[in-house]
């Protein structure tokens, strides 16, 4: 009995731990399934075009599962968007470049998704899945 009692305060307090995080200046930045859970999935008709804002590779390549890459992007129109780019092995992205976004209308299921959490991550919540395409300038 007493282990089962340490075992609950101890998870507790894991729990409590990991629930959120602080930033140095001690400003509580959500954590990532807080972030998760306001995106608004929308529906996109036409091909986008945008700068990127933010880019996290995806936390692993996609084998027996699916991994994808998060973009944040301005689009021409001054949107923010979030993009999901499933298994996204040969995108090397940068912030400032031009892109296109295709949109991707395949549903998806238990997509794994990059561990780290930004402020603009947690503040756009238009998401959508897409294939992204460096524009080539002129």
């Amino acid at each position: 009995m007493p282990k089962l009692i340490f075992f609950i305060f101890a998870f507790s307090s894991a729990t409590h731990v990991f629930a959120q995080k602080k930033d140095p200046q001690n400003i509580v930045i959500p954590t990532y399934e807080q972030c998760k859970e306001k995106w608004n999935y929308i529906f996109v008709k036409d091909t986008l075009s945008g700068t990127i804002l933010y880019y996290e590779k995806p936390p692993f390549l996609c084998g027996n599962l699916s991994s994808a890459s998060i973009t944040i992007i301005k689009t021409t129109k001054g949107d923010s968007l979030r993009i999901l780019q499933v298994c996204d092995t040969a995108t090397s992205l940068f912030i400032k470049q031009k892109i296109w976004v295709i949109p991707d209308y395949t549903a998806y299921r238990n997509i794994a998704l990059p561990f780290n959490t930004s402020k603009s991550d947690c503040e756009v919540k238009n998401t959508i899945y897409g294939i992204i395409k460096i524009r080539k300038p002129g």
